[in-house]
């Protein structure tokens, strides 16, 4: 019978622990919530403002300013690690990709794979392209 009232000491316990934690996270979350619409929407709204500029500026259509982007980005990202290795690897399947383009037709890699030019994989990609975001932060 002692073990019954040391059985309910415990769950209060544990609901008050799990109560108090719950709190904490849905500050934090509050307070993130506040210091997005506070620093980052105007970012965002800031790069959305760019982006127009540029397609309007250019005349090129959004869509492919975002794919040159990703493209650009890709080299910033490999400028900056250290691994030499990793730098060439990007580099090479970059110039893969380009060289498996067609005028006026889609990708065509079978064709590039073909000609003898393999793509460099990373051991594990996800992991790299973190590390790659990381290191330009």
């Amino acid at each position: 019978m002692t073990e019954e009232p040391n059985r309910l000491h415990n769950v209060a316990a544990i609901n008050q622990t799990i109560n108090d934690n719950f709190k904490k996270i849905l500050d934090l979350e509050s307070h993130i919530a506040e210091l997005m619409e506070e620093h980052i929407k105007p970012l965002k709204k800031e790069v959305s403002k760019i982006k127009k500029t540029n397609s309007a500026d250019t005349g090129v259509d959004s869509t492919d300013l975002t794919l040159f982007y990703k493209i650009y980005k890709r080299q910033e990202l490999a400028k900056v690690l250290e691994d030499e290795d990793d730098r060439g690897r990007i580099a090479d399947n970059l110039r893969t990709a380009f060289g498996a383009m067609v005028s006026g037709q889609t990708l065509d890699f079978i064709d590039v794979l073909e000609n003898g030019h393999t793509p460099q994989v990373a051991a594990n990609d996800q992991a790299e392209i973190d590390a790659e975001e990381a290191a330009v932060k």
